[in-house]
């Protein structure tokens, strides 16, 4: 293989584990805006949250941030049906902005907490394995974005299988589908709301975890995060786990391709401007809602 060959198979490889990666904060989204009809806009200072919760264990306690997992997931998993019943559940009669509002207020009091908590300086994680690659054949592998990819993979998978095979999985998905009907069939609807808000805001612990590995990150980096999961929603359906996986995975693949030809400040206008266009040909997104 000449090294044009190898430069566009480096390119794919890292923009199949960066689409990975990309997958595990859309997936939160999708499932509480399929399930709830609500957009979480807090959903990325959420995951960043996480991301500093793994920063101060690893420094404080030596614990490293896979591990440091054990208690996000759990935690994350309180504090969404917390933010569900206290902030989400009594605006459900309300008008759609107003819950909207609701998140907006709570993104801006927990970007302000984080940053008087541990200041507005860049952070990054650095495990053994943070910086280091290795060789397989022509491909450099970073051991980080490898073991981020594989976390956020089992974890999007994971979800799938829950959704699909357990009963209360299929209840959660009734209800995405239709309320109304989910109820005539002796459903309780705002228990899986609560459950998806819960599931979701978990899912964004890990996240911040997973991308706090690969990415300094600061209180308002949260803004790019929560965007470009909102775009991979949009792109691969509301509601569905499997579409917006694929999207996931696309949308890391552009990146890394628009990356190898262009200058950085043009990668993320190609890369909506390709969204954009998919999206005028398929409006419901690549696999439509709710698989």
């Amino acid at each position: 293989m000449d090294d044009a060959g190898h430069q566009l198979l480096q390119t794919l490889v890292s923009g199949l584990l960066l689409g990975g990666v990309y997958a595990l904060p859309a997936v939160g989204l999708s499932l509480i805006w399929g399930v709830m009809k609500v957009v979480n806009i807090a959903h990325g200072v959420l995951a960043l949250l996480g991301s500093y919760l793994a920063l101060t264990a690893f420094q404080g306690l030596g614990l490293d941030p896979l591990v440091a997992l054990i208690a996000v997931v759990p935690g994350f998993f309180v504090l969404g049906l917390l933010l569900q019943r206290v902030l989400v559940q009594p605006l459900q009669q309300a008008p759609e902005m107003s819950t909207l509002l609701a998140l907006f207020g709570a993104t801006i009091i927990l970007e302000n907490l984080i940053q008087r908590v541990w200041t507005a300086d860049f952070r990054a994680l650095s495990p053994w394995y943070a910086g280091v690659a290795v060789e397989l054949g022509p491909v450099n592998l970073s051991i980080a974005r490898a073991l981020t990819c594989v976390l956020s993979l089992a974890a999007v998978l994971l979800l799938d299988q829950f959704l699909r095979r357990t009963y209360l999985g299929k209840a959660i998905r009734a209800t995405a589908q239709n309320r109304a009907a989910a109820l005539l069939m002796g459903i309780n609807a705002d228990r899986m709301a609560l459950v998806a808000f819960g599931i979701g805001t978990a899912l964004a612990g890990i996240a911040g975890v997973a991308l706090s590995l690969i990415y300094s990150f600061y209180p308002t980096v949260h803004i790019f995060w929560v965007v470009k999961a909102f775009l991979i929603v949009v792109l691969g359906g509301v509601g569905n786990i499997r579409g917006t996986l694929v999207a996931a995975l696309l949308l890391g693949l552009a990146e890394s391709v628009f990356g190898a030809f262009l200058s950085f400040r043009w990668v993320d206008f190609s890369v909506y401007v390709l969204l954009l266009l998919i999206l005028l040909v398929r409006p419901q997104g690549l696999y439509g809602r709710y698989a």
